[in-house]
Parts: structure tokens; C-alpha cells; sequence
């Protein structure tokens, strides 16, 4: 008897791992709604806003931010077993070597996720709401920030440097598979670097440039450590050739 699957058992196994994921970020939602929502919200007003109390400009804009926190919450909680999930559905797919480096990247996806994240909440994003509350004086505006659109804006950033810090994986799958070089990256430092300042000034509201320094160094040693990522998965033969 064959081992290998039909079309419709795979289906199957597709449907029944996502029902599996489905019910692991509904219990997220639960768990981040009732125990974490409000938690949350106070670590932003008090260590992203110098304890500057958010409000609620329409009826709905508190349930919404914490909808939007519980959803974070549910995506973080469930990504374990959904990225369980997704490998155990497509491992039987790949070739040996395509096996191995799915599994290698795994622990440093997550890793280098979390420390762009934590790189985003101590750094950058209490920096840039410091900058956007001294924009305009007190006397002429007074700095009353709706809950729901800066609960979105706080995410959207450190969702943006939980990416960023993902380019050495990015690096290195592309240098794995060959279509990128060591050669290549070293090649075009310079072009990085410009990329990187022009990243950097596009994310952050600072003109003095200060804000942008502070995102591009790190970007940049983020851009080396690829480069020696790089050498150490090209292949050999491509290297000899």
C-alpha cells in the first residue's frame, strides 16, 4: 500500500491544521482580552508616553483598541503552534537539505523577531512619541491622543523594526539557495548604507537626525551580520566556481 497521500487527504490534513490554528488564536484573543488588554495599555502610557492618559474620542475607540491588543496577543500566543502547524504541513514536501534549513531558521526567525520588538519598545518608540509630543507647544495644542489610532501606530512600529531585524534570515536563505552572494553584499556597502539612512529617514518623524542614526547603526551591523551569514551557507561549489 502506497504511503503517499491523496489530493483530497490532503485537504483533510490542511482543514483539521487550520481548524487547529483557528482555535489557538481564539483562545489568545480570550486570554489577551481578559487578562493582558488592560495591562498593555498601561505599560504604553507609561513607558512609551511619559504617562500621558490616552482618550476615547468616539464610543467605540476603547473597545477597539482593545480588540486590536487582544488580536496582537492572539497572533503571539497561537504563532508557536501555527508555525507547528504550517512546517508539519509542508516538511513532507520538501527535499532533505530544504528540511534542514527550515528547521535551522526557525529559533533565529523567532529570536531576531522578539529583538527587533524589544529594540522598537525601549528605543524607538518611546524616542518617537517623545519627538511628536514636543512637536507643537502645550499652550497652542494641547496633546490629547485617541486610544484605538495610537494603539495602531505603537504596533505598526514595532511590527516595522520586528522585520527589519529579520534581514540577516532574509540574507541567509537567499545566499542558501544561491541567489545571492557573499561577493554581492559586500559589493554593494554602499548602496545599503544609502538604502539604510533613507529607511531610517522615512521612519522616523525626528529632523535633527539624531533618531535616524539611532535606527541606522543597528540596521546597518544588521546588514554585516547577513554578510557573514552569507558566507557561512553559500555553496561550496558556487564558491569555487
Amino acid at each position: 500500500m502506497s504511503g503517499e497521500m491523496s489530493f483530497f487527504d490532503h485537504i483533510a490534513e490542511l482543514r483539521r491544521r487550520l481548524i487547529v490554528c483557528i482555535i489557538a488564536v481564539a483562545a489568545g484573543f480570550v486570554f489577551g482580552w481578559t487578562y493582558l488588554a488592560e495591562r498593555i495599555l498601561r505599560a504604553i502610557e507609561t513607558n512609551m508616553l511619559g504617562g500621558m492618559k490616552l482618550t476615547a474620542l468616539t464610543p467605540m475607540a476603547a473597545a477597539l483598541a482593545r480588540m486590536k491588543i487582544s488580536l496582537v496577543v492572539a497572533v503571539a500566543v497561537a504563532s508557536p503552534i501555527v508555525a507547528y502547524e504550517a512546517l508539519a504541513f509542508l516538511i513532507p514536501a520538501l527535499k532533505p537539505r530544504e528540511r534542514k534549513t527550515a528547521f535551522k531558521m526557525v529559533v533565529p526567525a523567532v529570536a531576531l523577531f522578539l529583538t527587533g520588538l524589544a529594540f522598537g519598545y525601549y528605543v524607538m518608540v518611546p524616542f518617537t512619541m517623545d519627538f511628536l509630543k514636543t512637536v507643537v507647544k502645550e499652550d497652542l495644542i494641547i496633546n490629547m491622543w485617541s486610544v484605538d489610532q495610537t494603539v495602531s501606530f505603537v504596533f505598526l512600529m514595532l511590527l516595522v523594526f520586528g522585520l527589519i531585524f529579520e534581514y540577516p534570515l532574509l540574507a541567509t536563505l537567499l545566499s542558501s539557495i544561491g541567489l545571492a552572494s557573499p561577493q554581492f553584499f559586500k559589493k554593494n556597502r554602499a548602496l545599503a548604507l544609502i538604502g539604510i539612512l533613507i529607511i531610517a529617514a522615512v521612519i522616523t518623524p525626528d529632523p535633527t537626525m539624531v533618531s535616524q542614526i539611532i535606527v541606522s547603526i543597528p540596521m546597518y551591523v544588521l546588514y554585516e551580520v547577513g554578510i557573514i551569514c552569507s558566507s557561512l551557507v553559500y555553496p561550496k561549489e558556487k564558491k569555487a566556481s
